[in-house]
């Protein structure tokens, strides 16, 4: 269990971010949830529709602590209402009037309680939504219930903004426009609920995709944009997950709060968290399967978590580090590569990143080219001792950083898979250098498994050898 003043909140947006069709919620998202909640932290609905407008199926799926519902205009923990703010009935009077003299436009009104419509020739009223056509039933509406949202079928037209910006705020979206009492947003919601629990404000997480979620990323600790958000959104975010079609909910809540009961890959590393969590059963099957999942991935793809790991001695043994250390051949590599000091070079890449090399040229002029491909968490020098053979015999050498591995500040490494890529962008690099070259690859361990992908590419005749040597 969380120590209650390292408890996070996360406020999660629902179209767009926790569901992907109709309103099924994804398992895994909602394994992540309880995850979170089972180990202290808290989880809320953080929506623009209104309580009245958000369908039972959904509430039935989720087991959460509280909702903030129409962009902030209604706040429940713990299911007691701590806020509420609805438009007053001559508002909404006046709002529907608009409407009505509008009939290219349809509206929703949105309460508490249930959901009005004015249709137009585009869209009809559902079974759901009661008809609005005139004062009298605006009037019915405050007998039994209150307006918290209006959603409109339209960029809200310049008119309209002007008629009323003074009392409402327009969130706009691509095919329509919600709109709420002047000064509500997503982080007033938030504020709320923080007021209430105590929680701090920088243990706070939002998570979201479209423009009423903007103000939510904005004032959240963390606040997490959608791989399939607007751009404003993804500008706005400290993080990207994945999308809503990708469990990108499930992804970023295993990652800001529940990798670190295994380890916190992004601070210290304590291996007894690991075993904490799993004699524990803190998680589920799913979650536990999907979050370790994700601490293998951090683990080896992400090199500098990678690095802090084997900083402290996790990966490599001490007996290893001292065979390299007396290793008469590789040390007299290291002492040769050190000594002549090789040219850093770089180049743009197909994948969209420049890509870095040493370059040791033939001491005599010559057409022979050595590509020499390191292993993983390795590097150039790592390769000094083959470099040194193959100069010797007058060869040209180049020796390319693998992805993650060198100046590139990419943080994942592909494992030679887009390395590939790089290393068909050197054999152009030399060809355009040497058009008649001749040119060996030799790559070591995960070198070896970029030099096996490149031969699997249409290759030029100037490649006319492949060591692939594990």
């Amino acid at each position: 269990m969380t120590k209650p003043d390292n408890r996070y909140a996360v406020f999660l947006d629902i179209d767009g971010t926790l569901i992907s069709d109709k309103f099924i919620v994804p398992k895994r998202n909602l394994e992540a949830i309880a995850a979170a909640r089972k180990l202290g932290h808290m989880v809320f609905i953080s929506t623009g529709r209104s309580w009245g407008n958000i369908p039972s199926v959904l509430l039935e799926q989720l087991d959460v602590d509280g909702i903030v519902a129409g962009s902030g205009a209604m706040v429940t923990i713990g299911g007691e209402t701590v806020f509420k703010a609805s438009m007053t009935k001559e508002l909404s009077l006046r709002l529907a009037e608009y409407f009505w003299v509008h009939p290219e436009f349809w509206c929703v009104f949105e309460g508490l309680n249930e959901v009005y419509m004015i249709e137009n020739e585009v869209r009809r009223h559902e079974s759901f939504q009661t008809l609005l056509s005139s004062p009298q039933d605006i009037e019915e509406i405050y007998n039994h219930d209150e307006i918290q949202v209006l959603a409109m079928g339209v960029t809200a037209p310049p008119d309209f903004i002007r008629l009323f910006s003074d009392e409402i705020t327009v969130f706009q979206f691509e095919r329509y426009a919600d709109c709420v009492i002047k000064g509500l947003n997503k982080a007033k919601g938030i504020e709320k609920v923080l007021e209430i629990t105590g929680i701090r404000r920088e243990n706070t997480i939002a998570i979201g995709d479209s423009g009423n979620d903007y103000d939510m990323i904005n004032y959240a600790g963390i606040g997490v944009a959608m791989g399939n958000s607007e751009p404003k959104i993804i500008e706005a975010a400290d993080f990207v997950t994945d999308t809503n079609y990708n469990c990108g909910v499930a992804k970023a809540i295993e990652k800001f709060l529940l990798l670190e009961f295994f380890g916190d890959f992004y601070g210290d590393f304590d291996m007894k968290k690991p075993l904490k969590i799993i004699t524990g059963a803190a998680l589920g099957a799913g979650a536990a399967c999907a979050v370790a999942g994700e601490v293998l991935y951090e683990a080896f793809l992400n090199m500098d978590v990678n690095k802090r790991m084997r900083d402290k001695g996790l990966f490599y043994k001490e007996e290893e580090a001292r065979f390299w250390a007396e290793n008469q051949i590789y040390a007299e590599g290291i002492k040769w590569f050190k000594s002549i000091a090789p040219e850093d070079i770089s180049i743009p890449s197909r994948i969209g990143r420049d890509a870095f090399a040493n370059i040791i040229p033939a001491d005599e002029k010559s057409s022979k080219w050595a590509i020499v491909i390191h292993g993983y968490t390795a590097g150039p020098a790592s390769m000094s001792h083959y470099a040194l053979k193959y100069h010797n015999q007058g060869f040209n050498v180049l020796l390319p950083h693998m992805l993650g591995h060198g100046p590139d500040k990419v943080r994942y490494c592909s494992m030679g898979y887009k390395d590939r890529l790089i290393i068909l962008d050197w054999i152009k690099y030399i060809l355009g250098a040497d058009p008649d070259a001749k040119i060996l690859l030799h790559g070591v361990s995960m070198g070896s498994a970029t030099t096996m992908l490149v031969t699997g590419e249409s290759l030029p005749a100037n490649v006319v050898c492949a060591v692939a040597d594990c």
